[in-house]
């Protein structure tokens, strides 16, 4: 009877992987060109990870003791074919630090691949790039980012950081890892999205942050229309991908979007990329762009959500009277929920004003008497619907 033959042994680093056994490099799972001597080379740095390999020993190890070669320019040339694949700098490395006239050390962190997934209890969503040509578009980016933080949320058996804590790395230039360290997450999802007229396209992928190895990639072409079903495609993938066991209603939740015209659904957007801003002008627009949203779809769930919001943080800051703004946020929460009552925003919201109306925040709100014991099963939704609540 045959025995099927083991897979190849493979080393992972960075977003890279090394095929011992054929030689093949692969960056995030694609094959990179690799000459024979720059294997040689990168599999003695990974057979001793962080320590220095002298030139001597490269020499022994590449060359035999009868070969008659130009040792150093050679050496020097395999090293600097070595770095073209990695697309490493000797002034600034990320993989291969040198000692000049003695050796080298792998300073990237190293791990043996195997076909089990690394565990990932933690997520954290960064600001996806904005491609687009017009700067314009970059209320669409962040906005497609929160509905990924609130699309994956809803994975119970990972933990989503906040979109407060992520988008501080909106721009940076940080390496991953350390971004990870910093969020004391496992894993990071990264990506952009460009749109051209009415056609979006989306593409993430899935890092590993403790080896920055890259573990899953997907691109999403819809027209703008379909938009709002990509969250619930994307946290599907990254479930897959991590071997979280959705709950039925997990499953259910990812699948359905809330209801709302495309022209609605981008007021929306537009009125949250202001109300993030804080400012009394922008909650000012803020609230014009929830209020265009329902004009144009009277079933819009999530710009009465948005409208709820405003009035919470013009009470917040000061703006408003907490028993003129607490009815108007009330009232605009429970209309999200008649129209979309798994609507996870629509709970959190309505945990807010239940909360406020209890805490002393604010008086509770005219006929609401029941606002203590409506926050509690409130609180209970939004902590089973979004975990970074």
């Amino acid at each position: 009877m045959l025995v099927p033959a083991p897979s190849p042994p493979r080393t992972r680093f960075g977003r890279f992987e090394l095929d011992l056994a054929s030689g093949e490099l692969f960056r995030d799972g694609h094959k990179a060109a690799l000459p024979p001597k720059a294997f040689e080379v990168l599999k003695a740095l990974l057979e001793r990870s962080g320590e220095v390999v002298t030139r001597e020993q490269l020499r022994g190890r590449l060359w035999a003791a009868n070969t008659f070669v130009e040792f150093d320019d050679s050496l020097n040339h395999a090293v600097k074919k070595l770095r073209q694949a990695l697309g490493d700098s000797p002034e600034d490395p990320e993989f291969i630090e040198t000692l000049p006239r003695y050796g080298y050390r792998l300073i990237a962190s190293s791990a043996r691949a195997t076909d089990t997934p690394p565990r990932i209890r933690s997520l954290a969503v960064l600001p996806l790039d904005n491609l687009s040509d017009d700067p314009q578009q970059e209320y669409f980016a962040d906005g497609m980012t929160d509905a990924l933080i609130a699309g994956i949320s809803t994975i119970r058996a990972v933990k989503v950081i906040s979109r407060t804590s992520a988008m501080q790395y909106k721009g940076a230039k940080k390496p991953l890892p350390q971004i990870a360290r910093e969020l004391r997450v496992d894993g990071v999802i990264e990506g952009t999205v460009q749109r051209s007229n009415e056609h979006v396209r989306i593409t993430v992928q899935l890092i590993y942050a403790a080896t920055d190895a890259h573990l899953w990639a997907g691109s999403y072409e819809r027209d703008f229309r379909d938009v709002l079903t990509l969250q619930g495609e994307v946290a599907q993938a990254v479930a897959r991908e991590i071997k979280a066991a959705l709950a039925p209603e997990e499953a259910t939740s990812l699948v359905s979007a809330s209801a709302a015209s495309p022209k609605a659904y981008e007021a929306y957007l537009k009125g949250q990329f202001h109300w993030y801003k804080l400012s009394p002008g922008h909650l000012d627009r803020a609230l014009s762009y929830f209020q265009f949203a329902l004009e144009e779809d009277p079933r819009c769930a999530l710009a009465q959500v948005g409208i709820a919001n405003v009035w919470l943080v013009r009470t917040d800051a000061g703006f408003m009277l907490p028993g003129e703004a607490f009815p108007k946020a009330r009232a605009a929460v429970l209309k999200a929920l008649e129209l979309d009552e798994a609507l996870a925003e629509g709970h959190i919201a309505l945990a807010n004003v239940s909360r406020r109306s209890t805490t002393g925040i604010g008086p509770p709100a005219r006929g609401n008497s029941g606002a203590l014991s409506s926050s509690i099963p409130a609180v209970r939704m939004v902590i089973s619907c979004t975990p970074t609540f």
